[in-house]
């Protein structure tokens, strides 16, 4: 498995309150976070970060283009969309049920300012592919100033 990276003290803080927002979640329904991701509610992610931009992929199978709306606001991506039930699922009853059907919502946070405008998203062989450039950071320059 490749090392996670993270964004140093804000990282941190993210970290524990998604922990947190876990926890709570899991008090509250019942229902553990780990189950409720292998339920398939929650869209399983990788993130990776390049060194001008941010990648996410999120398994999406059986979710089509027009059922997925990628979002950027307020400092933070978006990822909404339902998954239709099964058309031809059986009548008789479930003796286990695996993969769910209805909406989902995904918010993360973004470390950096990025370029907003320039942010894409594709969705192919059930897997959506996001990416979000980074934006560029000043460079500094040495000025020279006459001294009279």
């Amino acid at each position: 498995m490749a090392p996670t990276r993270r964004w140093g003290l804000m990282g941190d803080l993210l970290s524990m309150q998604e922990r947190m927002n876990k926890l709570l979640d899991d008090s509250i329904t019942g229902i553990s976070s780990r189950e409720r991701a292998s339920s398939g509610s929650e869209p399983p992610v990788d993130i990776c970060e390049k060194e001008d931009s941010f990648m996410l992929e999120a398994d999406l199978p059986g979710v089509s283009l027009q059922e997925v709306e990628v979002e950027v606001k307020d400092g933070s991506l978006h990822i909404k969309g339902s998954r239709a039930p099964q058309e031809d699922a059986p009548s008789e009853i479930f003796l286990r049920q695996e993969r769910s059907s209805g909406d989902f919502h995904r918010v993360f946070a973004l470390p950096v300012e990025i370029e907003q405008e320039k942010v894409s998203a594709k969705l192919k062989n059930g897997v959506l592919t996001v990416v979000v450039p980074k934006k560029e950071v000043a460079k500094s320059r040495q000025i020279t100033v006459d001294i009279q």
